[in-house]
């Protein structure tokens, strides 16, 4: 009976992790975007209290700054930047991104922005969630960036 019981459970976790994580199609990236970059894993790992304010001060900062991906169809992505209330700086010359064969989106870099080539986003739900690129292409361990689609 127990042994029924872990692999129902075993199971469950599996398909609920299977689940968790959808394939992105080329069609389903085109639009605006906000990156959001979260600092509550490093927070809760902070080993001092120096350490933890340090941590609070920069995400008070990044709470000040927006940053935006504009994806169009062509593969290429504009960096917007608002910082401050100020009027976005928008960089021009812009990024790559594509899709890969398990259905990851990854994301080319520029002179201001770089998500790491390790970096691959898949579908949790309303947002793209960053993972580490294993060697087979497929996620690892989940990093702490976050798109999440601002218009529809």
């Amino acid at each position: 009976m127990l042994r029924r019981l872990l692999s129902l459970a075993a199971l469950v976790a599996f398909s609920l992790t299977a689940q968790a994580q959808t394939k992105i199609s080329p069609d389903d990236i085109p639009g605006e975007w906000q990156l959001i970059i979260s600092l509550d894993e490093e927070l809760s790992e902070a080993d001092n209290a120096i350490e933890r304010m340090a941590i609070k001060a920069v995400g008070g900062l990044l709470d000040e700054i927006d940053i935006r991906l504009f994806f169009e169809a062509d593969g290429v992505a504009r960096l917007g930047v608002y910082a401050f209330d100020t009027e976005a700086d928008v960089d021009e010359d812009g990024l790559s991104w594509e899709i890969t064969r398990h259905g990851g989106l990854v994301l080319g870099e520029s002179d201001r922005f770089d998500s790491g080539e390790d970096t691959i986003f898949f579908r949790e739900g309303d947002y793209l969630v960053a993972y580490e690129q294993n060697e087979d292409g497929k996620p690892g361990a989940r990093k702490n960036l976050t798109l999440h689609r601002v218009d529809s």
